[in-house]
């Protein structure tokens, strides 16, 4: 008998990192093979000619045809079968130069190429230089903001040259696994006109309108759950907070800083078609790490010059962007107050000076220019939509031509830099810029990591148990990571709870009010009472599969609720699952499976477990995440179960397993002798009967069913699903047969 005792550690969960001016470009995640900026590449697509002709002919963008995808690179060359294949667009649909777009898990679920679920081929007919969007989503991601992997492709379909393509990376939750949290499952949402962050009300459901079939705050993950509270509270609060109170309550939902460097880019880049203006083509997501949103652009064709409202955008006012009486909250707001809008203005100057400037940008367009040129020059589809010469687009980043752009890359460039540098206001850096992000790790200590900037004479690591009287020590700066850290002796927790500051300058705390972390455990009396991490057959869920699984106990005489629960395999992801809004009675058990396919219903969770791993259960205690229980050394062997014994104690022994059902035995010998004796169970056309003795099968009503059972496979597929009961002399075990899965 091995009895596992259960993990026992203390829990003191600290680190605060402060992102400011300083710190201009965080670090983003390479270009990769799929997107190579030295080299032109080259995509075939194979499809059914009906199948395209069709595609074509009824301007279908939304069911996807399969086909086969084809690369070609300098360092690769591969083939992925059964794609999806479909137009992508709204007002381009009728262009002579379509847009596509190609998914690798439309046919094949759970399918990727080169860590890719889909990717886009953008023909940008509008713009006769052909890098309009590939230059604007540089300049995001050479200023440290998450935007979109770009580069050049030959498209051929079917062996025809469809012309010079930019391949633009999806925004999905491998996008944001990539720029943010590592894991990319929080919410993210495709704002979509028109979108303006007005508040509506407190209720989450009413974001969820849709003028025209499709929701405009529309929920791209996590769309089984439908759950729009994140975003709801996020508007309420950039809406409603107080002007005083504003920067203090929107840090803690938003990433503002971010933002504004955001804002800034939109403005100068002059991306009328973007939240600011139209109130169009942007996505939020809801990064589980920091427990903050985080603003994506995207979409970003109708830049640098292009107009198509009759708006002279490198003219227009930087501080008064959106529309006349028009409210854009995101905006407006941040520019109302004076701390946020000196960053709006140091960010100005700052890209300016360097990535915004004609000398930097003439270097790339030359580049670019002779990169693509000879893509152009074979381009059949160039010329169709706009009557774009091969002059034309030599001229590009000179002139302007057509009625939609009335300058050059060029010149716009220069004449939005120059007005924009006469519009700004003289500004103050007096103001400290600090976003903090809550983890959590397994340490004995006080841990305090800042990065920050502005005028810094000092940074104080803070910490106190009642709230109040704070221990403030220094921080010590590390000029080859920019950052401030201070760790602190080790202790044994005092209260509860442990607040904690950055004091900057002898006075300034960030965050604003300090914040805490929980230093015990709740008790709440939930449970992890049993786990299964490696289930080959011993338990098959609603779909008929079989995945790891965990089962909670409620320990109390009374039902809990688990609607601000959280299971996860990271605790420094505290939250990367919420369990059901459902009530768990008294003394009762619930199984959840560990199989990372939520859409599978609520009772499945987005990861799966291995016998290495420890597994969390978290709940939100007065806003704060809490540690109610955690586990960990479960059984490599296929179909045996790491079980409380009793349940809810505070012993772990290794099990065939009792899967939604009580563990509790009248002692350890009895759990020896019934080890490997029935199993599966549930089972639906045969279980194992382990001791060489005979038995007799009784239904639940003690109607005998099958007598002289022997040692071995007993088949059980003839018999109706329900609870029977297996005797072999004074002996009983339960048996339970689950219809077959269809």
């Amino acid at each position: 008998m091995n009895l596992l005792k259960r993990d026992s550690k203390s829990f003191v969960f600290l680190l605060m990192v402060l992102a400011s001016l300083r710190s201009f470009a965080q670090q983003m995640p390479e270009y990769g093979i799929a997107f190579p900026q030295d080299e032109v590449t080259t995509i075939r697509i194979t499809i059914h000619p009906d199948s395209f002709n069709l595609m074509i002919a009824t301007l279908e963008n939304e069911h996807e045809f399969p086909a086969t995808f084809i690369f070609e690179s300098s360092s690769l060359t591969d083939t992925v079968s059964n794609i999806g294949f479909r137009l992508r667009g709204n007002t381009s649909l009728t262009a002579a130069k379509k847009s596509f777009k190609i998914s690798f898990n439309t046919f094949d679920a759970g399918g990727d190429w080169q860590d890719l679920e889909k990717i886009n081929l953008l023909g940008t007919v509008n713009d006769p230089s052909l890098m309009r969007t590939k230059l604007a989503h540089d300049l995001f991601r050479k200023s440290g903001i998450a935007a979109a992997r770009t580069s050049y492709t030959r498209l051929y379909i079917n062996n025809e040259y469809r012309g010079l393509y930019i391949n633009v990376e999806h925004i999905d939750e491998k996008m944001t696994a990539r720029y943010f949290d590592n894991q990319g499952d929080g919410n993210l949402y495709k704002c979509t006109y028109p979108v303006d962050l007005d508040y509506i009300s407190n209720n989450p459901n009413d974001y969820k309108f849709a003028y025209w079939g499709e929701r405009h705050y529309d929920l791209t993950t996590n769309d089984y759950l439908d759950d729009y509270s994140d975003l709801s509270s996020f508007i309420a609060t950039l809406n409603n907070s107080p002007g005083s109170n504003l920067p203090c309550a929107l840090s803690a939902k938003f990433h503002v800083s971010e933002y504004l460097k955001i804002a800034v880019i939109d403005v100068l880049l002059g991306n009328w078609d973007g939240y600011i203006f139209n109130k169009n083509n942007f996505y939020l997501y809801h990064d589980q790490l920091t427990d903050r949103i985080h603003f994506i652009p995207y979409d970003l064709d109708n830049t640098l010059g292009i107009d198509w409202v009759g708006v002279d955008w490198s003219q227009r006012s930087i501080y008064s962007w959106s529309p006349q009486g028009q409210d854009r909250p995101l905006y407006t707001r941040l520019l109302q107050n004076t701390a946020y809008r000196n960053l709006f203005n140091k960010h100005i100057d700052d890209l300016c000076a360097t990535h915004f400037h004609p000398d930097s940008l003439s270097a790339q367009i030359e580049y670019w220019q002779n990169l693509i040129l000879p893509h152009v020059q074979e381009d059949p589809y160039y010329s169709l939509d706009f009557g774009f010469s091969q002059s034309t687009f030599l001229s590009s980043p000179f002139s302007g031509c057509c009625n939609h752009i009335p300058l050059g890359i060029l010149p716009y460039v220069e004449a939005r830099r120059s007005n924009a540098l006469n519009q700004l206001e003289s500004y103050s850096l007096q103001t400290i810029d600090a976003n903090y992000i809550n983890q959590r790790i397994d340490t004995g200590a006080v841990s305090l990591k800042a990065r920050m900037g502005g005028p810094i004479n000092s940074v104080q690591a803070g910490y106190s148990w009642d709230g109040v009287s704070f221990t403030n020590e220094s921080m010590s700066y590390d000029t080859l990571s920019d950052v401030y850290n201070f760790v602190g002796p080790p202790f044994n927790p005092i209260t509860d709870k442990l607040h904690y500051k950055a004091v900057v300058n002898g006075s300034s705390n960030f965050p604003c009010t300090p914040d805490f972390h929980w230093m015990t455990r709740s008790s709440f009396g939930l449970k992890i009472n049993e786990t299964c991490a490696v289930n080959q057959s011993l338990h098959a869920d609603n779909f008929g599969e079989f995945n790891d699984w965990v089962e909670l106990y409620n320990t109390t005489g009374n039902a809990l609720t688990l609607s601000n629960c959280y299971l996860t395999d990271d605790y420094s992801n505290w939250n990367r699952w919420k369990l059901p809004d459902t009530l768990l009675p008294a003394n009762g058990h619930m199984l959840f499976w560990l199989d990372d396919d939520m859409e599978q219903g609520r009772n499945h969770a987005n990861f799966k477990l291995g016998p290495n791993e420890t597994l969390w259960l978290y709940r939100i205690e007065e806003g704060k995440p809490r540690v109610v229980d955690s586990a960990m050394g479960f059984s490599p062997i296929a179909n045996q179960t790491w079980a409380l014994q009793p349940d809810g104690g505070s012993q772990a022994a290794y099990t065939p397993g009792t899967p939604g059902a009580s563990n509790t035995i009248s002692s350890v010998d009895e759990l020896s002798e019934k080890q490997n004796t029935v199993y599966p169970c549930p089972a639906t056309t045969e279980f194992f009967w382990g001791q060489q003795a005979t038995a007799n099968l009784f239904d639940a009503q003690g109607n005998l069913v099958m007598d002289g059972i022997s040692q071995g496979r007993v088949e059980c597929g003839h018999l109706m699903p329900g609870m029977y009961v297996l005797v072999s002399g004074s002996q009983t075990f339960k048996v339970v047969i689950q219809p077959v899965a269809k």
